[in-house]
């Protein structure tokens, strides 16, 4: 099976949807991932069109944002000066935080940063002033692409008007990139094989990085820097860029958790990087966006207003006490780094590290446990004397040698296979929307008759052509069609992580359709001096384990005899018992290969067999 390498030609047309523009939070600034766009346009790799609907709509989303900012702005305002006078704020130089902007004023600002941006792009507008609505109304009603068998997607119009507009001004001969993270808006465009699908900036970018020469080369040079990239980073995480989302809600709108109040950081650690895109390369310049994956302890502080009680005279709360938890998190977080291939000096750029439900492996409230903490410590503190971790960081060890481990990189070298086979589905999807497109075009009696006979000769082509009715038999073939059209469209949205963490279930897309699960369990629980640990790794499909593995660690001690000298003792070690769930996890991806050849012999047979009513 080969893989098609996309030759794209400069300048690239590049039209973006406003989810993106919201997934980097209309953030223009000079270090931002937007700045790589006015850039690439001022170098004439790329040439921005966008819908005149996107703009306003970028437009209403950051007038809205100022909104909230200028209102929780006047909140805190109150929440300050119910603490302190606004001149004595003054008199000790912090009046600034009392300070509420001028909503009309900083929405004026905001979108005058905006309009800067567009500017800066050469932006080309598209209007709605060739639209047929016609279409529009018939997708609409037909409940295809964007509206899909959802309420709130049936109200999209919006999405199908700039589906429309790109059609209209692209066609189905010039290449163009559509970013965009809605796949139902993706595919109302997809018509063509030059419509270039991405579902962020950053994959536009390493798109691009990947026609330079030096793409190769920038990424073994950040392979190589591995160490000194991660003591770099590590270098740059502080409370402030730490935010911990304590609540959480249900599918009933029901609340757990704590409104955190204050955090801070209390013992970290940086495991590894993934690469995930190139985005930039200039000159001795690379610029890298970077999966970066650890575990975080955190203290976290919340005042209990449940156990005080509100004096209605006096209008307060009192005996408000402050409750200290503990949450453990295995932290996954993207950064941006500037790294320079000739003195291979570092710069990170500002980021973000958010922790919450999907991180979260413990939360513990630290009240409760004070006296076991003191004899955790102070056996934790008797191990690294004698070189072993402390028994709290036994999941940490687990985490950390994952990624790394042999079993990690199989995994992840058969999730690229499948992620490529992914990609292969792309290109069938584009092939079954030509055929639908020209099995709506009328047919001739000829025509139809000479495309029937064609299909009844083409063994491969599993349809039921029994029927004597040639109108039934079109709805026969059309309804074929749709299922194929649906059945690709799963396929191609697929797309495996990079990286693995205990705790997770990944599900992975087989043949048919039918959905397997790759099962990672996690540790339980603090492991004792001398124990034996095993972690259930598996596969399955439903309920069913079709193969089932184990990590096994085993826990390390050093005892002593009377006398003082060592007794007895073992080392610690992690050991990989999975080869049956990388065998049936091959069998998977095997099984996944032999699907798709057989789908792309069957789309092009049907192909064949439609080009026999345009030959006639």
């Amino acid at each position: 099976m080969q893989w098609c390498k996309r030759m794209i030609k400069y300048p690239l047309n590049v039209t973006i949807d406003t989810n993106v523009f919201e997934a980097n939070k209309f953030d223009f600034g000079i270090d931002s991932t937007m700045s790589l766009l006015v850039k690439n346009v001022q170098n004439g790799k790329i040439k921005l069109v966008l819908s005149n609907i996107v703009i306003s709509e970028v437009e209403k989303h950051i007038c809205r944002c100022v909104d909230s900012i200028c209102g929780k702005a006047r909140k805190l305002r109150k929440e300050y000066l119910d603490i302190l006078p606004e001149q004595y704020l003054a008199d000790i130089g912090i009046v600034i935080y009392v300070k509420i902007p001028d909503k009309k004023t900083a929405r004026q600002s905001a979108k005058a940063v905006f309009a800067k941006f567009l500017e800066d792009c050469k932006v080309e507008r598209l209007d709605t002033s060739n639209i047929k609505l016609e279409q529009i109304l018939e997708d609409y009603f037909a409940v295809r692409p964007p509206f899909e068998n959802c309420e709130k997607k049936r109200k999209e119009f919006p999405d199908a008007f700039i589906a429309q507009e790109i059609k209209n001004r692209f066609g189905i001969d010039e290449v163009v990139a559509i970013v965009s993270e809605d796949n139902g808006f993706k595919t109302a465009c997809a018509r063509s094989k030059n419509h270039l699908f991405f579902s962020s900036i950053g994959e536009l970018f390493n798109e691009l990085s990947k026609q330079e020469e030096e793409y190769a080369a920038a990424l073994d040079l950040i392979k190589d820097n591995n160490d000194f990239i991660i003591q770099t980073i590590n270098r740059e995480i502080d409370d402030g860029c730490i935010e911990v989302q304590g609540l959480s809600y249900d599918q009933d709108g029901i609340v757990e958790g704590y409104d955190y109040d204050e955090i801070y950081l209390d013992h970290y650690y940086l495991s590894g990087i993934r690469i995930h895109t190139i985005d930039d390369i200039d000159g001795n310049i690379i610029t890298a966006s970077l999966w970066i994956h650890g575990t975080m302890d955190v203290d976290c502080y919340y005042e209990d207003f449940d156990s005080a009680f509100w004096d209605s005279e006096e209008k307060e709360y009192f005996g408000v006490e402050t409750r200290h938890i503990l949450e453990k998190h295995n932290a996954r977080f993207a950064c941006r780094i500037e790294l320079n291939s000739k003195t291979e000096e570092i710069r990170v750029l500002p980021f973000k590290i958010i922790l919450g439900g999907d991180s979260r492996k413990s939360r513990t409230v630290i009240d409760d446990l004070h006296e076991a903490l003191y004899y955790k410590e102070h056996e934790d503190e008797e191990r690294e004397a004698l070189g072993f971790l402390p028994l709290s960081q036994y999941s940490d060890m687990l985490e950390n040698d994952l990624n790394n481990s042999s079993m990690a990189k199989k995994i992840f070298e058969l999730f690229k296979q499948y992620n490529d086979i992914s990609l292969c589905y792309e290109e069938l999807a584009y092939l079954y929307d030509e055929i639908y497109t020209q099995m709506k075009a009328d047919m001739g009696e000829d025509d139809t008759q000479a495309f029937i006979t064609a299909l009844s000769l083409e063994k491969s082509i599993p349809i039921d052509l029994s029927k004597k009715d040639k109108d039934d038999l079109l709805n026969v073939i059309r309804e074929w069609v749709d299922d194929k059209i649906d059945m690709v469209t799963k396929k191609m949205e697929g797309n495996l992580p990079d990286c693995i963490a205990y705790g997770e279930y990944i599900s992975i897309l087989g043949t048919d359709c039918r959905v397997y699960t790759l099962s990672l369990d996690e540790l339980h629980g603090t492991p004792e001096a001398g124990s034996e640990e095993q972690i259930e790794v598996s596969l399955l499909l439903d309920e069913e384990k079709l193969a089932i593995g184990y990590v096994k660690l085993i826990v390390g001690y050093l005892n002593f005899d009377e006398d003082g000298g060592a007794s007895d003792g073992i080392e610690d070690s992690i050991d990989y018992e999975v080869d049956d769930v990388l065998e049936a996890l091959e069998n998977l991806i095997s099984d996944l290969k032999e699907e798709l050849v057989k789908e792309q012999k069957l789309a092009k047979s049907f192909k064949k067999c439609l080009k026999q009513k345009t030959n006639n």
